[in-house]
Parts: C-alpha cells; structure tokens; sequence
C-alpha cells in the first residue's frame, strides 16, 4: 500500500512538470485577448481556443517525437543541421529572434503583473506599480533559482500558479449567469463574426507559443513517449480549459467600454465588481497576477535552455538521461555552473523595465503577440 503510494505521488510529479508549458503559454497577454473576445464576441470565438490548443498540442508532440526518436532536442538538432558557414548565419538569426521574443514577453509578462494594481482604486498608483516592479526582480529570481534544481522542482511551483488561475477564473465563472448550451455549441462551430478576424489570429498565436515548442523538446528528453503524451495533453488541456474560462467570464460580465473605445480589462472589472461583488475583482486580478508571474519565471527558463542548445553548449556537457536532470547542475562548465542564473537573472531584469517605466500595458501585450506570431513560423519550419 506505501509503495503503491509512494508510485502515486511520483507519476503525479512527473505530470505536473508539463505545466511548465502552461504556465509558459498563459500570461498576461492571454489573459487580455482572451477577455476581449469574450466581451466583444461573447462566445462565438471558443472554437478559436479549442483549435490552438490543438494544434499546439500536435507540434508540441511532434518535437517530443523527434527528441525520443533521435536523442537529441529540436535545438540540438538545428545546430546540428547548421555548424558552419551560410545555415550557421541562419541559425543565429533564430538565436537572435528567439532572444528578443523572449525579451518582448517577459516584459509583457512583468507589465501584465504589475497592471493588477490598476484593477483597484488605489491612490498613487504610479508609484506603487514602479515600486511593485523593483520588488518583482528579486522575488522572480529568487523563486526561480530556489527551485531551480531540478525540472520537477520547478514544474511544482509553476503548476501552482497554473491551478491558481484556474481556482480563481472557476470561483468567478461560477457567481455569473450561466452560458446557455445552444450559445456553447455554436462558439465551437468555426466561424468569424464581421471584425473578428485580427483577434481569432490572435487568438492562435498566444496559444501556439513557438518557445514551448523548443522546450518541449528539451523536457522530453530522457523520458519515454507515454510519459510525454500524456504530459503534453494535460498542459495542452490545462491552457484550453483556462482560456476558455477567461472567455466565459467576460462573455458573461456586462461591459462599461464606451463605443469605439479601446478594449481595457477594467472595462468588465467594474461591472464585474458590481454583478458579484469584490469578491469578482480580487478573483480576477489574483488570476491575472497568476498568468503573469507564472510565465514570468518559465520564460527566461525556457529561453536560457533553447539558446543554451542552439549555440551548441550542449555538446560541451555531459549528458543525464534521467527525467528528472538537473538544470542547474554545477560542473566545470562556467555556462552550467552560473551562466544559466545570471542569463535568467537579466531577463527578469530586462523584462520588468516597461512596467518600471509606467508604459502602456496594452502596447507591450501587442508588441509581444506580434513578435510570438513572427517567430512561430520559423521554428515551426525547423520541425
């Protein structure tokens, strides 16, 4: 019975790793889009979520394949295929684009966690967010590199944020008028309502995150093909089921934006507030801090584990097979032995700059959508 136990509790530990792309694909970004389809479009635009979710889990799968069947990760392998010369030049391109997309969301990441403030009336709200943004620096990277010893570590601590989400979306969800099954039903039929195109694009691109494709196939490695199957189908499942959420709160929540007015997620707060209670506003902003710093810690992982394989280090340490590796394994290798942290550390730093700034939020949740959406054809072709 205690092993039995003891068996139960590792498999669950093995599978909350995968939230790690969950985490990785839900931020503030997400957040915000999916909102704004479910207060302008109601629930016409739940096909678009199902979709992505899809397809993110198909390419998710395929790089896990391709990581099992040749030993190597999709990074590896494109150094591999471009060593030298002219596919060289390329594959820094890629390292190039990946690093600012990579910078691009933190800073959406960091800026969507701060904007939380702005759903409470607080006085001074200038200087509480800048504040807010000093302190995040030192709590990211203090969480990220007291969890860093391991994949599983750090999946646990994600996957809290990821459930976090999905307790205060659900506690929320459950205090408005139900969708009927007839409006369901036909948000799952693909079709786009007169206006809706940009945002159904949108839609696909913050869901299909090229980065977690590139770390995807990392944390397959050393795993088996049912262990990753079924850890891409929960974070793939996980990421439809809170969009999906999302959308449903704001389809169902009255909306104070004025016509023609630029969509603002204080545009359903209010009336949220005033449907539910406070309990509406605190619920949703805990949701957003939650999206916003759980992938405020994935991204800069993901990113130093991608560029760590694109630039061929890999080749350069010793292999672990075990799923369970070590990402920040101290060895003799300067890179492994601090790089990661001190690359991980300035991405935080880098990212948290805009927020520091009082810059738009809407204007930095694009502009990382927009570069998300440029990256993912290239490494999709690379698969």
């Amino acid at each position: 019975m205690k092993r039995s136990l003891v068996l139960c509790i590792e498999a669950i530990r093995r599978l909350l790793v995968w939230t790690t792309l969950t985490a990785a694909t839900i931020g503030p970004g997400t957040v915000v889009l999916c909102s704004k389809a479910g207060n302008e479009f109601e629930s016409e635009l739940l096909w678009c979520v199902v979709m992505a979710a899809a397809v993110a889990w198909i390419m998710q799968e395929g790089a896990a394949r391709l990581t099992l069947a040749s030993g190597f990760t999709l990074s590896e392998c494109i150094f591999k295929l471009a060593p030298r010369g002219m596919p060289a030049a390329l594959r820094l391109l890629l390292v190039g684009c990946t690093l600012v997309v990579s910078l691009a969301s933190e800073c959406n990441n960091m800026i969507g966690v701060v904007s939380v403030i702005d759903l409470f009336d607080v006085s001074s709200s200038t200087t509480l967010s800048t504040t807010l943004s000093v302190l995040l620096v030192p709590l990211s990277v203090a969480l990220l590199l007291a969890s860093g010893k391991s994949m599983q570590s750090i999946g646990i601590v994600l996957s809290f944020f990821v459930f976090l989400m999905i307790l205060c979306f659900s506690a929320t969800m459950a205090h408005l008028p139900a969708t009927s099954i007839e409006d369901l039903m036909a948000g799952l039929l693909p079709h786009i309502p007169a206006g809706a195109a940009p945002l159904a694009l949108s839609l696909v691109g913050t869901t299909c995150v090229p980065l977690n494709l590139l770390l995807g196939s990392s944390m397959a490695k050393g795993s088996s093909l049912r262990r990753a199957q079924e850890g891409i189908a929960l974070s793939s499942a996980l990421t439809a089921i809170i969009s999906l959420l999302l959308m449903l709160v704001a389809s169902s929540a009255p909306t104070s934006r004025p016509t023609g007015a630029t969509f603002k997620i204080q545009h359903i707060i209010a009336p949220l507030t005033d449907v539910i209670g406070e309990g509406g506003r605190i619920g949703f902003a805990l949701g957003l801090a939650g999206a916003g710093l759980s992938s405020a810690l994935a991204t800069p992982l993901a990113t130093a584990i991608a560029l760590h394989d694109l630039l061929g280090c890999s080749s350069c340490v010793s292999d672990d097979n075990s799923h369970d590796r070590s990402m920040l394994q101290h060895t003799n290798k300067p890179w492994r032995k601090y790089g990661r942290q001190i690359f991980m550390s300035l991405v935080i730093g880098v990212g948290v700059l805009p927020a520091a700034m009082n810059m738009p939020a809407i204007t930095v949740i694009l502009v990382a959508a927009f570069a998300n959406g440029l990256l993912l054809p290239l490494v999709s072709s690379c698969l």
